[in-house]
Order: structure tokens, then C-alpha cells, then sequence
């Protein structure tokens, strides 16, 4: 069994031989598309100068590069004032997918493809809903727009809308390039508490995102929800929504979530320790994973602060 067929039939409650792992998996997000550039993440064959990130993605925002934190922040939000939201429909250039060239980029990285045709290809789209609400008209009034009654009913034509221009994209991914690992990144929580209520959260999010993990399911493609902070009570309606699987931070205790509601979801467990470590403390993350989670159907993930040696030799001691 492959290690894309083996992380596939993880996904789909089927056999499979050992613990997945990030390291069956690979990411494409080409430089093709301006909104990786635009948010520093590209992965392709021909690996692109970071010099080169940051500028205007998708929907009309200007993007800033920030090396120190390997990411992007939006400059200004397209709208100043929330009251001009009512006009997104007229204002908000919704990207035109068509005028890609999907064939070329796909011929450009064939070698890409060839080289990881036995792993899953993942992508990511930025950004989901409440993000991209927040690059239209600013955290302060995207915060307020979500609980106000006078701008909810336009947030929800909008949100709509940008859940049928992501399923779009999504199935240009995968017809293209065979992406079947989805993430669509929106995150949801601060360092202490989720950023809405549960009530609010099913109201004005979880429909969207549901929407989006039903045309994913039905094109073959698992659906992973990216969403940074602590929103461990929003976790029933992660699953309400049909996601597949959501790695977190560690604010949130991964554990108690797994043996609460893991008979139901698929979690990623992250090896992430918060700074550079030995190959022995390597050999005791794997340890501890092996005594918390030998019985819990869940995936690792490793962390980019492990070398690649140390993420191997982790994954060797699980399977061992």
C-alpha cells in the first residue's frame, strides 16, 4: 500500500497498514497562482525567491511579506468603512480561474508529479471565511459585522459566494494537479478562547464550510480545516460541518478532544516541540505519542522545527 492509499484509506474508515503522517503527504501550490505569491507559500518544482512574495492575490487585497514570521499580512483592508460592504457584489473582483494556465503549469512541473507519485498532493486555499471577511473591511468591523442583524444577511450572501468561488478552484486543483488534501485556512481562536461563540460560529460559518467539505467529499478530496488558537468548543461543529481531519495548536488538548469525540473524527496529532531538540528527546516524543494514542485512529503530524532525520527516526520508533 502506497503511502496516498494508505493516508486515503485512513480517511475513508477502510484498512490501512500504519499511523499516516505528514510525511505521506506533499503540498503543490504553484507560483502560477497569485495568491500564493501573494501569502508566501509556494511549493512547486522550481522553488521560487522569497524575494519575490507579497504583493496583490486574490480579491483585491495587497499583501505584505513579514520573513521573520515566514507569512503575509493583508496592508489595508479593501474596505474602510463596514457600511460599504452592502457594495461587495459591484466592487469585489472575484478571481476569473479561467485565465490561468492550468495545462502549462502542470507540463512545467512534471517532474514534480513524477517524483511524488506514490503521496497524497495537498494545497491550501487562502483565505477561508471569517479571513477573508477580515481582509475585506478589517478584524474591528468583521468582528462587529458578525454579530450585527443589519450586516449578517449581507456577510451570509457573501460568505455564499466565496464558498461556490472556492469549490471552483478546489476542482481545478484537483482536476489538474490530482490535489486530494485539501486545507482551507481560517483561523477561529485566540492564545485563550475561540473568537465567537458556538451559537454564532454554526450560524454564520458552519454552513459555508460545510458546503464547501460536501463538494470535496463528492470530488474525491479530504477536506482539512486549518484554524490556529484554542476552539476546543467549537470542535462539535468542525464535525457538524463534515471536515475530515484538523491538526490545531498546542493550547488545545489534543487528548481529551481525541478520546471525546475520535470515535467521529480524524485528528492530527503535532509533533512540535517549541524549540530545536535532540534525537533522544525526538525518541521520547515518539514515546509518549506511542503510550497517549496507540489505540486512537489519528495522524502526524511533524513539525518543521524537527530536522528531517529526527522526523524519521520518530516515525520509525512509531511503526517499530
Amino acid at each position: 500500500m502506497t503511502p496516498r492509499e494508505n493516508f486515503l484509506h485512513f480517511f475513508r474508515g477502510e484498512p490501512f497498514d500504519r499511523t499516516p503522517s505528514s510525511f505521506d503527504t506533499v503540498k503543490f501550490m504553484p507560483e502560477m497562482i497569485p495568491e500564493n505569491v501573494a501569502r508566501g507559500m509556494v511549493s512547486q518544482q522550481k522553488p521560487l525567491n522569497p524575494a519575490a512574495f507579497g504583493g496583490r492575490g486574490f480579491f483585491g487585497i495587497d499583501w505584505r511579506y513579514q520573513p521573520a514570521t515566514a507569512g503575509s499580512i493583508d496592508v489595508k483592508p479593501f474596505y474602510e468603512d463596514l457600511d460599504d460592504l452592502e457594495n461587495w457584489e459591484r466592487d469585489v473582483p472575484f478571481p476569473d480561474y479561467s485565465r490561468f494556465g492550468w495545462e502549462r503549469c502542470r507540463e512545467e512541473n512534471a517532474g514534480f508529479f513524477t517524483a511524488n507519485d506514490d503521496k497524497l498532493i495537498g494545497s491550501t486555499v487562502f483565505s477561508g471565511f471569517f479571513e477573508r471577511l477580515i481582509s475585506l473591511v478589517g478584524f474591528e468591523n468583521a468582528a462587529i459585522g458578525m454579530v450585527d442583524e443589519d450586516y449578517q444577511p449581507v456577510i451570509h450572501a457573501l460568505f455564499d459566494r466565496l464558498a461556490d468561488s472556492y469549490i471552483e478552484y478546489i476542482g481545478l486543483l484537483r482536476r489538474h494537479f490530482r490535489v486530494e488534501f485539501l486545507e482551507l485556512h481560517d483561523d477561529w481562536g485566540t492564545q485563550r478562547a475561540p473568537m465567537f461563540s458556538p451559537a454564532l460560529h454554526r450560524e454564520m460559518i458552519v454552513p459555508y464550510i460545510k458546503k464547501v467539505t460536501d463538494a470535496c467529499h463528492a470530488m474525491g478530496v479530504v477536506y482539512e480545516q486549518h484554524s490556529c488558537g484554542f476552539i476546543e468548543p467549537l470542535i462539535p461543529n468542525l464535525i457538524e460541518t463534515g471536515a475530515d481531519t484538523w491538526r490545531g495548536q498546542p493550547v488545545n488538548d489534543k487528548l481529551r478532544l481525541v478520546r471525546q469525540y475520535g470515535d467521529r473524527f480524524r485528528f492530527a496529532v503535532t509533533m512540535q516541540p517549541p524549540a530545536p531538540i535532540t534525537d533522544a528527546e525526538a525518541l521520547q516524543l515518539a514515546g509518549d505519542f506511542r503510550r497517549d494514542y496507540r489505540d486512537r485512529q489519528v495522524w502526524v503530524y511533524l513539525h518543521s522545527v524537527l530536522t528531517p532525520a529526527q522526523k524519521r527516526l520518530i516515525m520509525d520508533e512509531i511503526y517499530r
